[in-house]
């Protein structure tokens, strides 16, 4: 179901099939209202979210001002950055790519987030599906607790959602 452009929403960017299920465990989720938040098609590649994003969605955030935007990617290594040995290097250097093709004028409505490698290996450290790590995210952000979060594979998005959770929140879950 899509959201309705006119009230305060959020959709989401989302490089691969692994984020989105476990978007669809956080959609799971009893408290969230579902119908405030949307998942675009998914981009195939970090590089296509950030593409996707500069070549749709910036008109559109400007066009629909009760919309937030979550861009979800990996911060993994790949071809594109292959002299990126260290993933604090790698995760800083990928999040101001993104950060610096944010207008200035929609910052405070964008947001980056992802694993600082892949989700399978998320996955594999905490023993949960996809959908589960979904769900456990979902009370996390309902709560405002940091169980799932504050997980090493995703502690470095601290301030990202600590944005969501002032901005997005109260959107999200009734």
């Amino acid at each position: 179901m899509a959201a309705n452009v006119y009230q305060p929403h959020l959709l989401l960017l989302i490089e691969d099939d692994a984020n989105r299920q476990i978007f669809n465990g956080f959609s799971e989720h009893p408290g969230l209202a579902s119908r405030r938040i949307q998942m675009s098609k998914l981009a195939g590649g970090w590089l296509k979210v950030l593409e996707d994003f500069k070549t749709h969605h910036i008109a559109l955030l400007r066009k629909f001002p009760h919309r937030h935007m979550l861009m979800v990617i990996d911060f993994d290594s790949d071809d594109a950055e292959p002299s990126i040995c260290d993933a604090a290097s790698r995760i800083n250097r990928r999040r101001a790519l993104f950060t610096g093709a944010i207008p200035e004028d929609l910052r405070a409505r964008v947001f980056v987030i992802g694993c600082a490698d892949e989700p399978e290996g998320l996955a594999r450290a905490t023993g949960c599906k996809f959908e589960e790590i979904g769900r456990l995210l979902a009370e996390d952000c309902e709560f405002g607790t940091d169980k799932m979060w504050g997980h090493s594979m995703l502690g470095h998005n601290a301030k990202e959602i600590a944005r969501l959770r002032d901005k997005v929140r109260a959107v999200l879950f009734v």
